[in-house]
């Protein structure tokens, strides 16, 4: 969990010190996001991020069911998160 933490930190203050992004290498952010999903043993997930309102990543990674393993996630999935949205828009 603290490996999740310090890249979110990281992630989030990197774009204090960079200079404009155009077309970045997302090859290691995409391993790093798919070996922390297997290693917490979370079936699916997506993941968007955004720099001076535009989107910089967008991609799902995993599964939408335990299931049923054909059904793969994808930018567009939708996943209910009911009440967590409190902790983040109070």
């Amino acid at each position: 969990m603290k490996k999740f933490f310090v890249f979110v930190f990281l992630l989030n203050t990197s774009s204090l010190f960079s200079q404009e992004i155009n077309n970045p290498d997302t090859t290691a952010l995409k391993l790093f996001i798919e070996n922390a999903r297997k290693e917490w043993n979370v079936p699916g997930l997506a993941v968007g991020i955004t720099y001076k309102d535009k989107i910089f990543f967008q991609n799902g990674f995993g599964t939408l069911n335990v299931n049923h393993t054909e059904l793969t996630v994808n930018k567009n999935s939708q996943f209910g998160i009911a009440s967590n949205t409190k902790a983040f828009t109070a």
